[in-house]
């Protein structure tokens, strides 16, 4: 049997099998189904399997440990395991998942011929609105188990397969989900370098280094997903004699107006010296997205600069707390060191080697990368930002 696991929720986990159609489907409402009480075999398969949609937020996406462990041994087919449980293991706050209701049900025709069942539902983010998800169920010892799910909030490929299994359902979608769509649709998202630093310098055996630090920013209207960076180094020909690739931001995801950091320091092998480093280009490759950017909360910072001819020259310390009702397990943190005048002079940057549960703390020190010393005594104020990585 080969059928697809499609992406749930607005995270956008995304796990391909094989292909997965449906036929021309026929459809029965929930309301339809409540009412014929003659409707034995069909009416008492449908409610079960709404029963599983229902509890599929209320267990498995805002349950405990526990709960998220029963819903997948009772509920989900043996094809739906990995997936399922890539979802238990995923980040997820219940405030994102709320108010789910199951809408309407229907039958439908497998690719291989097996017969299954669709269960549209409507569930509500935080911040009130509304998104749609369809459960996939297939047969499995006689009995129909979750198979996969799709939303509302996917982009691409994943958003026409939703769209072509939305049509199967006789209910209309909410009108301020499609109200909301359209808004979006239309939406773009732009990323620019807000504030830069540069320096080079060279070590105890003449090896020439060069850091970069910037500020970026969402100057567009929509939410940007922030993929891979590169830093190009030039001289004053304009000719490329050094890059830095596969740089990070922290945070990876920005919502209009907001900055993430960047930072990093690397050997210019093609330079003749620090001064012939001039100036750098960033290439950022961004998206616009429907994630909201997993952010967490630090307290207790601190910078101090430090003397002793050792790294540095500046360490930034503090506390990072876990504000989810989810556990966050790729913590990353960078600190943006600013002069009196509040122009950015350098990014320091860490990630921690634990995990944090709800609510929990640990602290941390930030030293990398290594600094030119030429900003010594500079850096008057220290900004810290701090997220939960993802895919």
């Amino acid at each position: 049997m080969k059928k697809m696991l499609y992406v749930v929720l607005a995270f956008s986990l995304l796990l391909i099998v094989a292909g997965c159609s449906g036929e021309k489907a026929q459809t029965m409402s929930s309301n339809e189904a409540k009412t014929k009480e003659s409707e034995s075999v069909g009416k008492s398969k449908l409610d079960r399997e709404e029963k599983i949609a229902q509890d599929f937020y209320e267990k498995l996406v805002n349950g405990s440990a526990e709960e998220q462990e029963e819903f997948i041994n009772e509920n989900v087919h043996s094809e739906g395991v990995e997936y399922f449980e890539g979802i238990k293991e995923s980040a997820q706050t219940p405030e994102d998942n709320q108010n789910s209701k199951v809408i309407e049900s229907a039958k439908t025709t497998f690719n291989d011929g097996e017969e299954g069942k669709l269960v549209l539902m409507n569930v509500e983010n935080a911040k009130g609105d509304v998104r749609e998800t369809i459960l996939a169920f297939a047969k499995e010892e006689k009995e129909y188990k979750l198979l996969y799910s799709i939303t509302s909030e996917n982009e691409g490929e994943a958003l026409e397969d939703f769209n072509s299994l939305r049509s199967e359902f006789k209910a209309k979608a909410p009108s301020e989900m499609v109200k909301r769509k359209e808004a979006e649709a239309a939406q773009v998202a732009n990323i620019e370098v807000h504030d830069q630093a540069l320096y080079s310098w060279k070590d105890s055996i003449d090896s020439i280094w060069v850091n970069y630090n910037a500020e970026i920013k969402n100057t567009g209207d929509a939410p940007a997903k922030i993929g891979s960076i590169q830093v190009n180094f030039v001289d004053t020909n304009d000719s490329v004699i050094g890059t830095a690739d596969t740089i990070v931001p922290v945070p990876n995801i920005l919502l209009p107006g907001e900055t993430a950091y960047i930072g990093e320091t690397a050997l210019a092998q093609a330079a003749d010296s620090p001064e012939s480093i001039v100036d750098a280009t960033v290439n950022i490759d961004f998206n616009k997205t429907t994630e909201d950017p997993s952010l967490l909360e630090t307290e207790n910072v601190n910078v101090k600069e430090v003397k002793n001819g050792f790294g540095g020259p500046y360490v930034v310390t503090g506390i990072v707390k876990n504000p989810y009702e989810a556990q966050m397990d790729d913590i990353r943190l960078a600190s943006g060191l600013y002069d009196a005048d509040g122009k950015l002079i350098a990014i320091l940057k860490e990630s921690l080697q634990v995990r944090l549960n709800p609510d929990g703390t640990a602290g941390f020190e930030m030293s990398y990368p290594e600094l030119s010393k030429e900003i010594q005594g500079k850096v008057s104020d220290v900004k810290v930002k701090a997220y939960n990585w993802s895919w």
